[in-house]
């Protein structure tokens, strides 16, 4: 009886040491899983955050280029008004 449950006993440990031996490659799968998918996760984060930074970038080029078109615009109408305000000012003291 003593013989058959120390055989018992190694088999017990035999199959635990397996045992834990999947859970070890499971864990070390599922890390290495993990590990790739947050891996795909960071690279896509950064090529995303690229992308914004360089759309951040054209927007704030368009903003600036809208503005300076918009102040020469407004100087141009401040010079034509400037010239009708002179015109004016001719005709009535010419007259």
């Amino acid at each position: 009886m003593h013989f058959a449950a120390d055989l018992v006993s190694k088999e017990v440990e035999k199959y635990e040491v397996i045992q834990e031996k999947i859970r070890t490659e499971k864990t070390t799968r599922k890390n290495e899983n993990e590990e790739e998918r947050v891996s795909r996760e960071l690279k896509s984060a950064l090529l995303l955050q690229s992308m914004y930074n360089l759309e951040d970038k054209e927007v704030k080029n368009q903003a600036i280029q809208d503005a300076q078109q918009k102040d020469e615009e407004r100087k141009r109408e401040q010079k034509v008004l400037f010239k009708q305000q002179q015109q004016r000012f001719f005709q009535r003291h010419n007259k």
